[in-house]
């Protein structure tokens, strides 16, 4: 088993909560699969307001889905899309 940057690019890196959540709703919509991955401090009680404040993650695509990826961001975000930064190239 290789490292998960083989498999998977950063669309958004330390995305706030809610960017994640609308970016992962997007992508589903579009028919691209993708990951969050951000800190996990047990906050289970807390709900998605709340956990806004304070629990960044970043949205992960497959390589192959990445330019895509952007492109339906871009598309529903405009300007206000947010860039990967130098997260999104093969590590």
């Amino acid at each position: 088993m290789g490292r998960w940057t083989d498999e998977y690019a950063t669309l958004l890196g330390n995305a706030d909560y809610v960017q994640a959540m609308l970016a992962k709703g997007l992508l589903k919509e579009a028919g691209i699969p993708c990951l969050l991955y951000g800190p996990d401090r047990g906050h289970a009680e807390l709900g998605a307001s709340e956990r806004a404040g304070f629990e960044p993650a970043s949205v992960l695509v497959p390589w192959e889905s990445l330019d895509r990826a952007r492109e339906v961001l871009a598309a529903a975000w405009g300007e206000d899309a947010p860039d990967a930064g130098p997260g999104a190239r093969r590590g």
